[in-house]
């Protein structure tokens, strides 16, 4: 998630360094999505009651940051009260945003809550996952939608199989990045691109399995991704208003200020169910 919020702050300049950086941490994100609900749909039954809390997780982010902004347009500008508005709210978007990165990860979830709901083999639901992926990236590419809706995509299967084959991979790690690279070439071969974003995720998760990089700091930006993804725009927003413009400078007070307005919410929030 720091590796999206630097690349859109990158977007406020003419500077190119970081233009990768949203796709990578994009396609890391979405592996990690797929293994991890993997592991969770093997362990809970895939029932309403699964699909509900996570469904009231990932909207909580969304609830929120409406609210800022509806207490926000009754204080300043009543004019953005119009069934446009409505709209954006009705399609899971945010003013003047079409947030498409929270919709992919909805779909996704209702996918994979989906295919485990059915009587088959977790081979078979991969299959499926990977299926529909794959269809998504097609039927996205030739209707014209921009490369962000689809260039990621199979990062999620991907993180499932992994998982799946777990046990196997722990053993002879090699085999993942070999397999990716294979694919890689395979889907080059038909003229549907080399898939970087997919071989980075590969990359990244083969280094990553050599670090240690649990702690809290890395714990609380992975549970509340989405708190800062939709918070990054009012952050990037009152940093072009208030400092003079620097690339790594936006990418620190961006990351941190992200994490603070995070971290407040959620204190408060606690207190509140405390005194409840």
């Amino acid at each position: 998630m720091i590796m999206i919020v630097v690349s859109h702050v990158v977007d406020t300049s003419d500077t190119t360094f970081y233009k990768y950086w949203g796709g990578w941490g994009t396609g890391v994100f979405l592996f990690l999505s797929g293994y991890g609900l993997f592991f969770s749909l093997n362990r809970r039954p895939a029932d309403s009651t699964y699909l509900r809390r996570k469904l009231a997780k990932l909207l909580e982010p969304y609830f929120f940051m409406w609210a800022v902004y509806i207490i926000l347009f009754a204080l300043f500008d009543k004019q953005q009260f119009t069934w446009h508005l409505m709209q954006e709210f009705l399609t899971l978007s945010m003013p003047g945003l079409a947030a498409w990165f929270f919709k992919i990860i909805i779909g996704l979830y209702i996918l994979d809550w989906l295919v485990f709901r059915l009587n088959i083999s977790n081979t078979a639901r991969l299959v499926l996952v990977t299926l529909t992926c794959a269809a998504w990236y097609i039927v996205a590419r030739q209707s014209g939608m921009g490369p962000w809706w689809f260039n990621t995509i199979l990062c999620f299967p991907c993180g499932m199989a992994v998982a799946l084959w777990y046990p196997c991979l722990n053993r002879n790690f090699w085999i993942f990045p070999l397999t990716i690279l294979l694919l890689t070439c395979a889907w080059s071969a038909v003229s549907w691109g080399n898939l970087p974003y997919l071989w980075f995720t590969t990359i990244a998760i083969t280094v990553i399995r050599y670090l240690d990089i649990s702690s809290p700091v890395m714990h609380f930006i992975g549970n509340q991704s989405l708190f800062f993804y939709f918070l990054e725009v009012p952050v990037l927003y009152l940093l072009l208003r208030t400092c003079p413009y620097s690339t790594p400078l936006y990418a620190i007070l961006a990351v941190l200020l992200c994490g603070l307005l995070t971290w407040g919410y959620l204190s408060v929030k606690r207190r509140i169910i405390q005194r409840q």
